[in-house]
């Protein structure tokens, strides 16, 4: 599950909010990450979870467009809501 303080926006979405003035550049202090050699030798893939099939599924335009909206993996992502949603009613 992705951090909930990450967020990903295409280049156009960022083109928008910076005419708007919404865009905020990372801090200048902002921590940084420079991970060695050694460090990326031993890093692993994450496991991710078995997926059941592909299913079909109508959805109202409106929901499809805001998924669209969230970038080109706007199908993960609505996995991941479902995903979420029925862990959060189990």
């Amino acid at each position: 599950m992705p951090r909930e303080d990450i967020r990903r926006h295409t280049i156009e979405q960022i083109r928008e909010m910076n005419a708007r003035g919404d865009y905020q550049p990372t801090r200048p202090d902002a921590p940084e990450f420079d991970g060695d050699e050694e460090f990326w030798a031993a890093a692993e893939k994450a496991a991710t979870e078995k997926k059941a099939g592909s299913v079909q599924l109508s959805l109202d335009t409106t929901t499809v467009e805001y998924f669209k909206s969230t970038g080109p993996d706007h199908l993960d992502t609505m996995a991941r809501v479902l995903n979420e949603h029925a862990r959060k009613a189990s």
